[in-house]
């Protein structure tokens, strides 16, 4: 079982750590969604990346998928 260290989950890395894990607009967009749903939400909203082993292609996919949700909570 993690321990809640850095690197054991992109989400607890972003929003705990401070860490940039996929790129600035998308952590930015996760930080922004996590004070508007919390992380609980947050967490299930999202089959997360492992960005240690993504592509580049892999992690822009999931910022599109990131931006949409975003963009549709900020709008409620």
């Amino acid at each position: 079982m993690p321990a809640g260290g850095p690197l054991d989950h992109p989400l607890s890395d972003i929003l705990t750590h401070g860490l940039n894990v996929y790129t600035p607009e998308c952590d930015m967009m996760i930080r922004e969604l996590d004070k508007i749903v919390g992380s609980e939400v947050l967490f299930k909203m999202f089959d997360w990346l492992d960005d240690l082993s993504a592509s580049e292609s892999d992690k822009l996919e999931f910022e599109k998928k990131v931006r949409i949700k975003y963009l549709m909570l900020k709008e409620q």
